[in-house]
């Protein structure tokens, strides 16, 4: 259907007036007004649901087709474009505005997708959304295991120092942008992941032949069998690739400030090979307690 289709993302949100070609036949809508072709008035009647938000607008577009996967940005650059005018003294980098930072980094995969890499889209940074083909959310669960329920009751856990590479509007040569965070970092070698169901297909094809589904996120347990938590890999389960385990870091992003255990949602990332203090995105994970994290130091580091 034409409505699928992710260049439509942006015709709906920036569109001044619509027509709707129905079977009974057609509906004209403004952002104000709605009637069909006799001129009856359709005032009530949902035809321009649609929501300015930008992790709605995202979380909408990447559940929509593309034929070419490096139009992904593109096709709702129209939308960052016109929202620049509005959000003044904020920078816009490949899917992502710098103010929504820290706590955009938590997208996740919908319904525990398998978030393949876009590699057409090489030179986005893996921090953002878009350098993976999956429907994303962007929703921080609560600190019970297994729950997924959103909570306002947060403090960031980390901050963003500065972001180096070429934002929109910006001219001169562009590169990946680079995210440098001042974080704590919590190694997972010394845990143990237990593996979840094994993946299953997407028999609903609503991202067609590829990212088959995952059922639940992994279990986070300590080497005397303590659960501590969940973690979710962007590229599937674990127990596909257990040798990586060494080289990924737990860096927590927000945690709760309420009652009750302090936990702790963030990133997994994986250490560069060659440079130090270098990381990528590689999923993400909650922890149920903060005391998890005792002794480490602030520190630095960039994410690419």
């Amino acid at each position: 259907m034409l409505g699928d289709r992710g260049w439509i993302t942006q015709e709906w949100i920036l569109s001044r007036r619509m027509i709707h070609y129905f079977v009974e036949g057609m509906v004209w809508v403004c952002k104000t007004a709605a009637e069909n072709e006799s001129g009856r008035s359709l005032i009530g009647v949902n035809f321009w649901k649609r929501s300015t938000t930008w992790t709605d607008i995202v979380e909408e577009h990447s559940g929509r087709k593309l034929t070419y996967q490096a139009d992904k940005l593109i096709s709702i650059s129209g939308i960052a474009s016109e929202m620049q005018k509005s959000r003044q003294g904020d920078r816009y980098f490949d899917g992502l505005w710098e103010k929504d930072l820290p706590r955009c980094l938590l997208w996740k995969p919908l319904f525990l997708y398998v978030a393949e890499r876009n590699n057409k889209l090489s030179h986005v940074p893996s921090w953002s959304w878009a350098s993976r083909i999956c429907v994303v959310i962007f929703n921080i669960s609560k600190g019970q295991v297994g729950q997924g329920r959103p909570t306002s009751n947060l403090n960031d856990f980390c901050e963003i120092e500065k972001i180096e590479g070429r934002a929109l509007g910006d001219t001169g040569p562009g590169r990946k942008p680079r995210l440098f965070i001042k974080c704590l970092l919590k190694s997972l070698k010394d845990v143990y992941i237990h593996a979840a169901w094994p993946e299953q297909s997407d028999d609903d094809g609503l991202l067609g032949p590829y990212n088959p589904k995952r059922v639940e996120e992994e279990t986070l347990f300590t080497r005397l069998g303590e659960e501590i938590g969940w973690v979710i890999f962007d590229d599937g389960i674990h127990c596909h690739d257990p040798d990586r385990q060494g080289a990924v870091y737990f860096l927590p992003v927000v945690r709760d400030a309420g009652e009750g255990l302090g936990w702790s949602e963030g990133l997994l990332v994986q250490k560069s090979a060659s440079t130090e203090n270098e990381f990528e995105r590689v999923g993400v994970a909650q922890i149920k307690d903060v005391k998890w994290l005792k002794g480490l130091l602030w520190q630095t580091v960039c994410l690419y």
